[in-house]
């Protein structure tokens, strides 16, 4: 739920032109009208390796994934590392780190902890990584944020080379914020 203060802060910074209307008006409209990918989903039942929807957030979606490969299996030491670099090539970086920097936020704390429901977070095997991306190009928007290793863990490798733990944080329904 929007807070009414970023609410005004939001319109506010509309009319100063201070970020673009179209990202609002598309959050609102992923919000009061999810769409259920159901197409994207059936492509990636034949290529992917997992798969889920990132409702409750980025971050708490790859945990998950960990957390089911842990389960199957107790004794590898798989992780997933993200790339801020891969993460901010996606076209609308920009518009959200302008109103990050408006609601006085941290733009990866948007990004990694607040959910959109519907969206498509999966692996695949990197065995033909280049074939399975040109297939994947011609049915699916998407793009590569990171890659599965062997660290057992779930971080974040920024551009300036430092590596981060990534925070398991997500949406909560019951939650007063």
């Amino acid at each position: 739920m929007l807070k009414e203060e970023n609410k005004e802060i939001i319109e506010k910074s509309i009319e100063n032109k201070k970020i673009n209307s179209n990202l609002v008006d598309l959050s609102i409209d992923a919000a009061l009208n999810p769409k259920a990918r159901l197409n994207e989903g059936i492509i990636l039942s034949k290529i992917a390796s997992s798969v889920t929807d990132i409702t409750d957030g980025l971050a708490s979606e790859l945990y998950e994934l960990f957390d089911a490969n842990k389960n199957f299996n107790r004794n590898n030491n798989l992780g997933i590392r993200v790339y801020e670099d891969k993460i901010a090539n996606e076209p609308l970086f920009e518009e959200m780190y302008d109103l990050s920097k408006i609601l006085n936020k941290d733009i990866f704390d948007l990004i990694f902890h607040i959910g959109e429901d519907f969206e498509l977070l999966f692996t695949f095997n990197n065995d033909n990584e280049n074939s399975i991306i040109d297939e994947l190009s011609k049915k699916l928007n998407f793009i590569i944020i990171g890659e599965i290793n062997n660290y057992n863990k779930v971080e974040i490798e920024y551009c300036d080379g430092k590596v981060q733990k990534l925070s398991s944080k997500g949406y909560e329904h019951l939650s007063n914020d």
